[in-house]
């Protein structure tokens, strides 16, 4: 037994289904915004140091066009101002003392993550986030300086469209493992420790 539906009905839709395709392809995310969870381990040696902060963000990416099936993201926060102030609250619980003048400050660190390249690849029943950061940390007390660099790859298959909150979580997990590799680096912290 065959069912017909009127002309109408199915113009109704395939109208419905068009809408519904095109709403899914359109609810890709562009941006991602910073939050990232710091997790120092290691800092009981160095505590009681007082420590001037910077934080460099990652470059903008231009957004491809749509025939690559790539897109760029980026952050839609001010990201040097969330990642500082998430390390600064994680160093003060363990025992920094932070000061907003180098000059006033046991050494000053700099936090540069100009090579942070968020992408989602596009397909047509699931999605790929791609996130690869490098963090070059940046020890300075007069005269001496110290530069150590940490890199990191993670990626995330969804299925369907990807959403923003996985491209944040997925971001922002990057960012924070990231620092917490810096953090309990032991190069690191013997060159805190021999400050004076």
């Amino acid at each position: 037994m065959t069912i017909q539906l009127p002309l109408g009905s199915f113009s109704k839709y395939m109208i419905i289904i068009s809408g519904l395709l095109l709403t899914a392809c359109a609810s890709h995310p562009t941006q991602y915004t910073v939050d990232p969870e710091v997790v120092i381990s290691g800092a009981e040696q160095t505590t009681g140091k007082t420590v001037n902060i910077s934080v460099m963000p990652p470059e903008t990416m231009l957004t491809s066009s749509d025939t690559e099936n790539v897109k760029y993201l980026n952050a839609d926060n001010d990201f040097s101002k969330a990642v500082k102030s998430s390390v600064i609250d994680a160093l003060s619980k363990n025992g920094y003392k932070i000061s907003s003048n180098k000059h006033f400050s046991d050494f000053a660190m700099t936090l540069d993550f100009h090579q942070l390249q968020v992408t989602l690849h596009k397909g047509t029943v699931k999605d790929e986030i791609k996130v690869n950061g490098k963090l070059t940390v940046e020890l300075y007390q007069k005269p001496n300086t110290f530069k150590k660099s940490f890199s990191r790859s993670q990626s995330l298959v969804v299925a369907l469209n990807a959403n923003e909150s996985e491209v944040t979580g997925l971001t922002n997990e990057t960012v924070g493992k990231l620092l917490q590799a810096a953090f309990s680096d032991e190069q690191v912290l013997n060159f805190i420790n021999t400050l004076q």
